[in-house]
């Protein structure tokens, strides 16, 4: 079967559904894709099927649907299979668990949902805590084992950005393991100009105009493993690896404008800030002297707890109350830096970075972020 003639019979159907973003596909059909153990001897899975279906909005609203099919083939996956577990921000987003079943390689129904269910409240760690309104949905699967197919399937609907209009989303085709069905859509207003990155792909997207909205959809079949290697380099800076990233329009001068708006206010250092670092920088000899003191003070003596509450993952808190507190995460921290050098005379300004990576240039989004330093 070709790719063309899979993609419109074992997925699309019609126009009215993928307008409508309900991924229609048929469990029946993917199981029959059930392949031969002894064909992939280094391999635990392989993925059945992998399919994600983004719709979002030009304010930045977006409903993300995943369905995966796994086939397990060896014991050593099994329990990262039976226990699943989803996080997700109450205030912002509604979390659905669509489909969670253990199925046989003929189809036949070995459980037809989750033995057990718990939702919790994600507890801050002891150490470096980070205080936020996280749920954590726990689900435990009986009956998976070797030779039997995990069905799974969930909704996450990001109700109310962070930041409106803001947009960003992976997809990455080459994924841990064998994949024979990849499909991965984003459905946004026709008129919402995505920008696009993809790497490495050895097939096309097609776009759909239907009414008001333009469907992106890439579709391929057996995507082979790529096993990883010691030393080798990260799998999105070699030719192998295919990926897809998707950004929402707008600068990066425009993401600066919008944290300008959550910070300015908080870089008025009040008169018991100034008393403060006067006792801090006491017996420094040289301003050079001064802006180290000031640096070691609020580096080692402000201890590190992220209050990521509402809007609190992005906005820094007022010093005042950092100083208070005796406590404040990077935003914090480097908030109270700039002030406190403010009042020695010295110029700076908070730098947004990814503690992790690099940011790709050509997609604007605050998600790129997670980290604030301080430049002199």
């Amino acid at each position: 079967m070709t790719t063309r003639a899979w993609l419109v019979g074992a997925f699309l159907g019609n126009a009215a559904m993928v307008a409508a973003q309900v991924p229609q596909i048929a469990p029946d059909t993917i199981y029959k894709l059930a392949v031969d153990s002894a064909k992939y001897p280094e391999q635990s899975t392989v993925l059945l099927l992998d399919d994600g279906v983004i719709t979002v909005e030009s304010d930045g609203r977006e409903t993300r649907t995943y369905h995966q099919i796994t086939q397990v083939l060896r014991q050593r996956a099994v329990a990262g299979l039976q226990e699943r577990q989803f996080t997700y921000d109450p205030d912002h987003q509604r979390l659905t668990i669509n489909a969670m079943r253990v199925r046989g390689l003929d189809g036949h129904v070995i459980s037809e949902k989750p033995a057990l269910t718990q939702e919790s409240d994600m507890p801050a760690a002891r150490t470096n805590p980070v205080y936020e309104h996280r749920k954590v949905l726990r689900l435990s699967l009986s009956g998976v084992a070797p030779a039997t197919l995990v069905d799974a399937s969930w909704t996450i609907e990001l109700r109310k950005p962070y930041r409106e209009g803001d947009f960003f989303d992976a997809w990455r085709v080459t994924a841990g393991t064998t994949v024979l069905r990849s499909r991965y859509i984003v459905d946004a207003p026709k008129d919402m100009p995505l920008r696009i990155v993809e790497h490495h792909l050895d097939f096309p997207r097609h776009d759909t105009i239907i009414g008001s909205r333009k469907i992106y959809q890439w579709a391929t079949q057996n995507v082979a493993w790529v096993k990883a290697e010691p030393y080798a380099p990260p799998a999105d800076s070699n030719d192998v690896a295919m990926n897809i990233d998707v950004g929402g329009p707008g600068s990066w001068a425009d993401i600066g404008r919008w944290y300008s708006g959550l910070a300015v206010d908080r870089l008025h250092p009040d008169q018991r800030l100034r008393d403060t670092v006067r006792g801090v920088v006491a017996g420094a000899v040289t301003l050079a002297d001064s802006v180290h003191a000031v640096h070691r003070w609020i580096a080692q003596d402000i201890r590190y707890v992220a209050v990521n509450l509402g809007q609190g993952g992005y906005q820094p808190r007022f010093p005042d109350e950092v100083l208070s507190s005796g406590f404040g995460d990077c935003k914090d921290k480097a908030t109270l830096l700039i002030d406190a050098l403010a009042i020695l005379g010295v110029e700076a300004y908070p730098v947004l970075i990814n503690a992790g990576g690099k940011p790709d240039s050509t997609l604007p989004t605050i998600g790129a972020f997670n980290h604030e330093i301080v430049a002199i």
